[in-house]
């Protein structure tokens, strides 16, 4: 309800804000009712190191993913237009 007013009322970055907090907020409260849930269940709990590994790895690939394109469009946003788009296609399909 909150994005849909904002949204007729042209506030899009607080509807970015808004999708970004809720994103947030479910990852960490998800993350938080695993551990609890699991400790309720299973007293000791193992840790797979490849896996959080390999995980943190693709988390890391995505972060520079999205950061690249901001950051060659924010160095000369008048000139890099069409390579900035070329550049998120590109890395899109890649990712």
């Amino acid at each position: 309800m909150i994005a849909l007013t904002a949204l007729r009322a042209g506030e899009y970055m607080l509807v970015k804000a808004s999708i970004a907090g809720a994103i947030v907020t479910n990852t960490l409260f998800m993350l938080g009712a695993s551990l609890l849930l699991g400790g309720l269940k299973h007293h000791v709990q193992e840790f797979n190191k490849a896996g959080a590994r390999f995980q943190a790895g693709l988390l890391f690939l995505a972060t520079v993913a999205l950061l690249i394109p901001s950051a060659v469009g924010a160095a000369d946003a008048m000139k890099t237009t069409a390579f900035t788009e070329q550049l998120s296609v590109s890395l899109a399909v890649y990712l």
